[in-house]
């Protein structure tokens, strides 16, 4: 039996991985990794959760802009930002729904008029205002 462990993750493809440890006498980490090809290391970009935690939001976020500059839709539920993404698991509708409430509580978000919508807190102008010809905002 061992007293602690590491693994590195590198996946398949690419130049990110995850370092994880877990030991009798340690605190359990991960740590999110970049391979940099001039030094021939990885370079330590962060904790993974906050590392997963940006790449969410920022997923939210482009799934929320879809719907504003294609659909014409500022208000946007949960459900249809998980549709976009393609989570279809209760898993993953549950992680987005719980990721955007967080959004809302730190300001990144705002609550749309109907219950259980959400908004996009920036200065994006009334629907009626977006022109698709040019796929830019007046």
């Amino acid at each position: 039996m061992t007293d602690f462990m590491w693994m590195l993750d590198r996946g398949d493809q690419g130049t990110s991985a995850s370092l994880k440890g877990r030991g009798r006498d340690m605190e359990d980490f991960e740590y999110a990794l970049t391979w940099n090809e001039k030094t021939w290391k990885y370079d330590c970009e962060g904790k993974l959760y906050e590392i997963q935690m940006q790449e969410n939001r920022r997923e939210i976020i482009e799934a929320m802009k879809h719907y504003a500059y294609t659909e014409k839709q500022l208000v946007v539920k949960p459900n249809e930002v998980a549709n976009f993404l393609g989570q279809t698991s209760v898993k993953g509708k549950s992680r987005i729904s719980k990721t955007m409430q967080r959004m809302l509580n730190s300001r990144d978000l705002i609550k749309g008029e109907v219950y259980g919508t959400y908004k996009l807190f920036t200065s994006l102008p009334d629907a009626s205002s977006i022109n698709f010809e040019n796929d830019k905002m007046n």
